[in-house]
This record gives C-alpha cells, sequence and structure tokens, in this order.
C-alpha cells in the first residue's frame, strides 16, 4: 500500500512539474512569435492588423471575398480574417481584440443564412484557449462560459495550449498549407461539381445571437466604423420560404441601417455549379467572380 501512495504521489508530482514547465515556455512562446498554421490569421487580427477594412465570417467569407479586389476597386487597404467553423461569438471576439488597439473604417461580415440561430459560442472556439488569460476579458469570459468545469481545466497549461503545442512543432518541419493574398483563401476547382440541394434549415433565431450581433453594431457605431454585412452565393435553393433566423437578421439590418448585400441566391451563381468548391463555397474561380460583384455594389453605396 506504501509503495502504490509513493507511486501516486511521484506521479501527480512528475505531472504537475511538467504542466508548470510545459504552461512557462508555452505562455513565452504565444506572447513573443507569431502563431502557425490555422493561428496564422487569428493571431494577425489579434495583434497586429492594421488595414483600413477587416473582413470577418466564418469559412464562407474566408473563400468568398478576395482582399486585393476590394483594395483595387475602393482604394482601403483590406485584410481577410476570416476563420474555419466559427460562429457570430469568434466574430464578436475577434472585432472587440481590433478595437482595442485600432478602428478600422469598414468591417465586413460574411455570414451564412442561419447565423442568427443556435446557442453557445461554437464547437471551436477553443481555438483561442492559447490566448486565454492574456489580457483579452471577451476571450477569458467566453471560454468560462462553455460549461461549469471549463475555467477548472484552464489552469492546467496542459489542456491550455493543447491546440497549439504540436502545430507549433509540426510547422518547424513542414510548410503550412498556401495562403492566398492577405489572409484570403481560394477552395480549390473540384473534381466534381456540386449538385444543387434544398435548404433543409429553418431555426428560429436565438436571443442570444440576436444580442451577439446587435453588440458587433453597437461597437462599430461607438467607433464610427462601417459595418457591411453580405451572404456569399450558396449552391442551395432556399425557395419557397426563406430561413427565420436570416428573415430575423435582414430586419436587424434595415432597421439599424446597416449595408447589406444577400447574394445567397444570386441567380447566376445558381445556374453555374463550375463556380462552387461544394454547396456552400465558392471554388477559386466563384470567389473572383463574387469579388468583382459585390465589390462594384459596394462601390456604388460607399460613393
Amino acid at each position: 500500500m506504501k509503495k502504490l501512495s509513493v507511486f501516486i504521489i511521484s506521479v501527480m508530482l512528475i505531472v504537475i512539474s511538467c504542466d508548470v514547465i510545459f504552461g512557462f515556455a508555452f505562455k513565452y512562446y504565444v506572447k513573443n512569435h507569431p502563431l502557425p498554421g490555422d493561428y496564422h490569421s487569428i493571431d494577425y487580427l489579434i495583434r497586429e492588423s492594421d488595414e483600413d477594412v477587416i473582413i470577418l465570417g466564418s469559412s464562407v467569407a474566408l473563400n468568398s471575398l478576395m482582399p486585393t479586389i476590394v483594395t483595387d476597386s475602393i482604394g482601403f487597404t483590406c485584410f481577410n480574417g476570416g476563420a474555419n467553423g466559427q460562429t457570430l461569438v469568434f466574430y464578436e471576439t475577434m472585432m472587440e481584440c481590433i478595437l482595442k488597439r485600432y478602428s478600422p473604417k469598414m468591417v465586413i461580415l460574411g455570414l451564412r443564412p442561419n447565423e442568427l440561430a443556435g446557442h453557445g459560442i461554437g464547437y471551436r472556439y477553443n481555438i483561442l484557449s492559447p490566448y486565454y488569460d492574456m489580457g483579452y476579458k471577451v476571450i477569458d469570459s467566453c471560454m468560462n462560459s462553455k460549461d461549469q468545469y471549463e475555467k477548472y481545466l484552464l489552469k492546467s497549461n496542459l489542456y491550455q495550449y493543447n491546440t497549439i503545442w504540436w502545430r507549433i512543432f509540426l510547422y518547424h518541419f513542414i510548410t503550412a498549407g498556401e495562403k492566398g493574398e492577405h489572409g484570403f483563401v481560394a477552395k480549390s476547382i473540384p473534381m466534381i461539381f456540386p449538385t444543387i440541394m434544398d435548404n433543409q434549415q429553418d431555426d428560429e433565431p436565438s436571443k442570444e445571437k440576436i444580442d451577439c450581433f446587435n453588440n458587433m453594431i453597437k461597437m462599430c457605431e461607438g467607433k464610427n466604423i462601417q459595418l457591411v454585412v453580405f451572404f456569399p452565393p450558396q449552391y442551395v435553393n432556399m425557395n419557397p420560404k426563406v430561413p427565420k433566423a436570416l428573415n430575423a437578421l435582414e430586419k436587424i439590418c434595415k432597421k439599424k441601417n446597416i449595408l447589406y448585400f444577400n447574394d445567397s441566391q444570386n441567380d447566376y451563381f445558381l445556374k453555374s455549379p463550375t463556380l462552387f468548391y461544394d454547396n456552400a463555397h465558392l471554388n477559386k474561380n466563384g470567389a473572383l467572380e463574387y469579388s468583382k460583384i459585390l465589390v462594384s455594389k459596394l462601390k456604388k453605396c460607399i460613393n
């Protein structure tokens, strides 16, 4: 029994020692180095971005709007900070972190039709765990709200940095996937083009997500930032019923006089499957076409 107790105590001391050493090393690295791979755009937005125009959203924004076309057309520097698999809470977080440092002239928010539906911070929000307890109150608050155990788990450095340590190690040996200019990532041309599908989502908007969107509007109003909302084309048929969450978001934009472009059912794209990577994302040719269309409309409204 005594040997077992000694063994258990020894293992616990080793784990705690490793956790402390691991945490010290990675906290120092996160504070003093740009983070690689999937973190590149996130890290840039939080700590370095200074462009006139910031694009926020999930992968539909990341793969749809080319910053170079924005810059060439309206003369504003632009960065695409879209992030795969994220939701409104993440975009709100990024906006708050950006506004701590500076105020861009414009924020362009690329959304999905069901963006106001659902609850919680999203299953991929924990990609921000390396920034926990680093002075970003909004990140700390959101991470602590995930569930009743999260704030205790985050006391462990091994847990907090489990999304980043392997990336740091890996990208010392391989080159990260190709990135487009200024954050934009182009989807490839698929071997088989998608077949149009009917919309299956008609979720009710949640107060939580409505409050989140209204807070983003309020932040922009407080800093005199032009907020633009767009829905890029999808190869999905929404007729005859527009999703409730989309209707709710449109009403907010009209009430608040937010510049708003709903191209999710753009006829040109619905007739052109060769411009899509899948039903939700444009491929690189589609992104080029759509960027020109959106920026042309945007330029007229700004003028």
